[in-house]
């Protein structure tokens, strides 16, 4: 580290480095070894400090101790911006965040310093977000299933729910549901892609196609029409999200995998209105019946988020009921699915050891960083995906970096190396953005903590 923060050696660290010297990348020379932002996050991880901060004069960042294997934690400034474009409230944003009162004046006030405060109010707040993704998630699909059940033109489907049938065409409450899942996932996964800017960038999916007009449409009270044509769409949206030749029309690269494939559901209809009401649900969550609805954003959601809303739905047991006059109704009832099949979402801290302790002694016995990528991991449930990714990223750092593997080596991969090792999972494709293609912004979070 060139420099501390204080004269006490116990102070965080800041590194100042040239300013033709990227922070994300190694210097040409090669030494040191890692990169400056690696260099600082491997420090943090190494040693009891918790904050850092590495700048090259003309971008400056906020770095805490993570274990990340996947995505970094930081919060960066563009000086250049702030200062030639006159950011006043970016400048007023760095001036209350890094003033030296925030940082920890030595090793015994690590735990309360204010940005460790600030920081542990974020991950609460993250948190909240949670549980009401959860709860918003769980009146999605119930919307969904009542919207479909209801409406006039879907006579077929609920015949199909009914107990009276009892042909091959029968539809139980658990095929229905596993159905409204798939369609739930459908609409978070666009979400994410969209929010995070990885999907077409093309106006004609934008304004007709994107699901970000769906978010739009919700401050509009004349779209929750009883007509279907938004349902029409997102068929459409189907259709191309799954083949290579339509896709190309919408700038769009086909998905693989069995997420947007055709299933029965698709078939029936749903008005505006109830599609609009179901998918508030998802788009919006209050932190309590009194307060104003604010928005997800699914940008910083990592594979936890989703992974933790997955776990909490095996929670519930599907049924269909019907009134006196016939007709269906879709509810969620509290069960022991989980407890009976053993179905539980392995937390972070438990895959990173796991993986570490096992994979690594792997990887050095057989020199997988000096061989080609040969290995196929097969997840051997859908709820296990971020087990997969998360040893596909471990073997992508293991190829490009040799021996060392920390989460700090994330910023000199780049994104064929990963892509080349995300090829190991069938019918999966793990995207990564290079730094220069990311939006540009004087302010900067990075943070998957605070969703």
């Amino acid at each position: 580290m060139s420099h501390r923060a204080g004269e006490p050696a116990d102070t965080p660290p800041i590194h100042i480095v040239g300013a033709r010297q990227e922070l994300g990348r190694v210097a040409t020379s090669g030494r040191p070894r890692l990169a400056p932002h690696s260099l600082v996050q491997e420090y943090l991880n190494r040693t009891e400090h918790l904050w850092g901060i590495v700048t090259n004069g003309l971008t400056l960042r906020l770095l805490r101790n993570a274990t990340f294997v996947r995505r970094q934690a930081y919060v960066e400034f563009d000086l250049v911006a702030i200062l030639e474009e006159s950011y006043f409230q970016d400048f007023a944003v760095l001036y209350r965040l890094l003033h030296r009162t925030r940082l920890p004046r030595g090793m015994a006030s690590v735990g309360d310093c204010l940005l460790e405060k600030y920081y542990a109010h974020s991950v609460e707040q993250g948190d909240r977000v949670r549980e009401r993704l959860r709860d918003g998630v769980e009146e999605c699909i119930k919307k969904f299933a009542n919207g479909f059940l209801r409406h006039l033109a879907n006579d077929e489907l609920r015949r199909c729910v009914s107990p009276t049938c009892t042909g091959n065409e029968r539809i139980s409450a658990e095929d229905l549901y596993r159905q409204l899942l798939r369609l739930v996932y459908r609409l978070l996964f666009l979400l994410v892609s969209e929010d995070r800017g990885l999907l077409s960038s093309a106006p004609i999916y934008r304004e007709h196609y994107s699901i970000a007009r769906l978010r739009r449409l919700l401050e509009n009270h004349a779209a929750f029409t009883e007509y279907d044509d938004l349902w029409q769409s997102l068929r459409v949206l189907w259709k191309v999200l799954s083949d290579e030749k339509f896709a190309a029309f919408l700038k769009l690269a086909p998905l693989n995998g069995e997420l947007f494939t055709p299933q029965a559901l698709d078939a029936f209809t749903i008005t505006n209105h109830d599609l609009l009401d179901s998918f508030r649900s998802l788009a919006w969550y209050q932190e309590n019946s009194g307060s104003s609805p604010r928005r997800v954003n699914y940008a910083a959601l990592d594979v936890e988020e989703l992974g933790s809303v997955y776990e909490s739905l095996l929670e519930f047991h599907p049924a269909v009921d019907h009134d006196a006059a016939g007709r269906p109704e879709f509810k969620l009832v509290f069960g022991s699915e989980r407890k009976t099949t053993g179905s539980y979402y392995t937390p972070p801290e438990l895959v990173n050891a796991l993986i570490q302790s096992t994979l690594d002694p792997v990887i050095s016995d057989r020199g997988l960083h000096q061989e080609p990528l040969s290995w196929c991991i097969r997840p051997t449930t859908w709820h296990l995906w971020h087990v997969t990714v998360t040893m596909t990223v471990h073997l992508s750092l293991g190829t490009t970096n040799g021996a060392s593997r920390s989460a700090a080596n994330w910023t000199q991969l780049s994104s064929t190396s990963i892509c080349h090792a995300s090829r190991m999972v069938p019918g999966a494709r793990l995207r990564a953005r290079r730094r220069s293609n990311w939006p540009r912004s004087s302010t900067t979070s990075r943070s998957p903590a605070t969703p």
